[in-house]
């Protein structure tokens, strides 16, 4: 378990069991800081037995589920995991049910709330809320009409400030280290980039900073706009892809379908940069294939129907995870404070049934920011 002092301090703040009358459901990308998410909703109240943890599969890491199966309820589903996630919330429910307690959801990626809303309306009886980490969770959980708030952390300044530049340096980091395996490197590519959002912003600056000639697409044309006086070359992803050497989708949705993987060039490589497998439509590319090669700790080579070769980095999973923690622990240790403090706030309060986007309303970010900064930096 590694060191997260904001965590730890928050969590001591902390005198009464306040979960001990919940039944929590996490649903987590399995790195070593997670443990300390987990280990802190036990301590302040929370039952090992009633302590449902779901890894998301393409991040989990085999000694992190070691450890926690040997206290909590550890599930490690393959993908697709919705089904399992509804299985699982069954089971939570009925614990619920013999217990008299209530649900609690703490999520990345708008996962287990839509399944409850649309396939399990008895889960709606004993879940207080949720709370999303991620952008891409909450577009999931505005596709359907709450009966319960959901608090994210997905627009925290905090986060923004500080998890986003080293998403991008880990983007870029990967996409180096994956292609070195096959004595290739990204220096002096033309990488064409779907999404200049928030993480994409980082990711051009860290792809220009490497030495790559970089082109931005994104359907927003204030965001266009942006990424020119940035001095990255724009236009719409169609005609970017036809000389792209490495193509990387950071819009959060499904940004690489059939016309752009038929419309790259010969040799190209396919890159995901989401929080999900979402961007690239990897079943497409199965559907043109004619071979494949399976490239160990790569990813997958095909050749399709119109004689191209392209390389699927990471099997479309994302980059950013591969063999990788994605973000250094001082800045893990934000985001999962802000999480576990957004979760004690549900039980202590209530809020109305929404998608409760400000954090500054639900936590105090600048007192955090200010004993964030006493124990990373002074």
């Amino acid at each position: 378990m590694i060191n997260l002092p904001l965590l730890k301090y928050e969590c001591r703040k902390i005198k009464k069991p306040i979960f001990g009358n919940h039944v929590l459901i996490l649903i987590q990308h399995l790195l070593r800081d997670s443990i300390s998410l987990v280990r802190a909703f036990e301590k302040c109240g929370a039952e090992q037995e009633d302590i449902f943890v779901i890894g998301i599969p393409y991040s989990s890491k085999s000694e992190v589920i070691k450890e926690l199966s040997s206290d909590f309820k550890v599930f490690t589903p393959s993908y697709p995991i919705d089904d399992e996630v509804k299985k699982i919330i069954k089971k939570a429910v009925e614990v619920c049910k013999k217990k008299n307690k209530k649900l609690l959801i703490i999520e990345d990626g708008g996962y287990a709330v839509p399944i409850i809303h649309l396939e399990l309306n008895e889960a709606l009886k004993y879940c207080i809320g949720a709370v999303e980490q991620t952008t891409n969770g909450v577009w999931r959980d505005e596709e359907v009409i709450l009966n319960f708030p959901v608090l994210t952390i997905a627009f925290s300044e905090l986060k923004k400030e500080l998890e986003s530049p080293e998403i991008g340096n880990a983007v870029v980091r990967n996409i180096q280290m994956l292609l070195s395996k096959r004595g290739d490197f990204i220096r002096g590519k033309k990488v064409i980039l779907a999404g200049y959002g928030t993480i994409g912003r980082q990711i051009a600056e860290s792809l220009r900073n490497d030495g790559c000639v970089v082109g931005v697409s994104d359907p927003d044309p204030k965001k266009l706009i942006a990424a020119r006086f940035k001095g990255f070359n724009t236009d719409s992803m169609l005609n970017l892809v036809k000389n792209g050497d490495i193509i990387v989708g950071a819009s959060g949705r499904r940004s690489i379908g059939i016309k752009e993987i038929l419309s790259a060039k010969n040799n190209a490589i396919l890159v995901n940069a989401s929080s999900k497998r979402v961007e690239i439509d990897v079943e497409v590319i199965e559907n043109l294939k004619e071979t494949k090669n399976k490239i160990d700790g790569v990813g997958t080579e095909y050749e399709l129907i119109n004689r191209n070769r392209l390389l699927l980095l990471a099997d479309g999973y994302p980059v950013n995870f591969y063999n990788s923690e994605s973000v250094p622990d001082k800045i893990i240790d934000v985001i999962l404070t802000e999480l576990f403090l957004c979760a004690t706030e549900l039980i202590k309060r209530e809020f109305s049934k929404t998608i409760h986007k400000s954090l500054q309303s639900i936590i105090n970010e600048d007192e955090l920011a200010d004993t964030f900064t006493q124990l990373h930096i002074n």
